[in-house]
C-alpha cells in the first residue's frame, strides 16, 4: 500500500519527466531468404506540477480510508476463509470417523463370516470324522465278536474234548472195573 502512496505522491509532485527511446530489431530466416525489420519508437511522458496541497491532502485521505477498507475487508475475508477451513476440517474428521466405523463395521461382517465359515467346515470335518469313527469302531466290534466267537468255539471244543476223554476214561475205568468184577464173580 505505501508504494501505490508513494507512486502517486511522485505523480502529484512532478517528479518524474520522463523520456524514452527505444529500437527493437527483429530478424526472420526462411530458406534462402532473411528480412530483417527495425522499428524505433519515442515516448515522452510529462506530469503536471501544477495541482495544489489540498488535492494531495484529499487524495491521501481517500487512500488511507481505501486502506482502512481494504484492511477491513481483508481481515473478514480471513474471518470467512477460516471458519470455511475449519467447517471444511470438521466436516473432513467426521466422514473419516464415519468411514473408520463402517471399516470396523465391515471387518467385524467379514469377520463373522469367517469365523461361521471355520465352524460350519469343523463341523463337517467333525461330522466325518465321526462316520471315520463310527466305522471303524463297527469293524473293530465285528473282528472282536469273531475273535471272540473263535475264542469260545475253541474253549468248547478244548471243554468237549476235556468231557469226551473224561467220558471215555470213565467208561474205561468203568469197563475195567466191570471186567474185573466180572472176573471176581465169574
Amino acid at each position: 500500500m505505501s508504494s501505490i502512496i508513494h507512486a502517486v505522491g511522485h505523480a502529484l509532485t512532478g517528479h518524474g519527466d520522463n523520456s524514452d527511446k527505444k529500437s527493437n530489431v527483429h530478424t526472420v530466416v526462411c530458406d534462402d531468404v532473411k528480412v530483417k525489420s527495425i522499428v524505433n519508437s519515442q515516448t515522452q511522458s510529462n506530469i503536471s506540477t501544477g495541482h495544489s496541497q489540498n488535492k494531495i491532502n484529499e487524495l491521501m485521505a481517500k487512500l488511507g480510508s481505501t486502506h482502512t477498507q481494504i484492511d477491513e475487508y481483508s481481515q473478514r475475508r480471513n474471518d470467512e476463509i477460516s471458519e470455511a477451513v475449519k467447517t471444511s476440517i470438521d466436516k473432513i474428521v467426521q466422514e473419516t470417523l464415519i468411514q473408520q466405523q463402517q471399516l470396523l463395521n465391515d471387518a467385524q461382517k467379514r469377520s463373522t463370516d469367517i469365523e461361521n465359515n471355520y465352524k460350519e467346515k469343523l463341523m463337517l470335518f467333525i461330522s466325518q470324522l465321526d462316520e471315520d469313527k463310527a466305522a471303524v469302531l463297527a469293524q473293530l466290534e465285528k473282528d472282536l465278536n469273531l475273535r471272540q466267537e473263535q475264542i469260545l468255539d475253541t474253549a468248547r471244543k478244548r471243554i468237549d474234548g476235556l468231557n469226551e476223554e473224561a467220558n471215555r476214561l470213565k467208561i474205561v475205568e468203568n469197563l475195567h472195573f466191570f471186567f474185573l468184577l466180572y472176573n471176581i464173580f465169574y
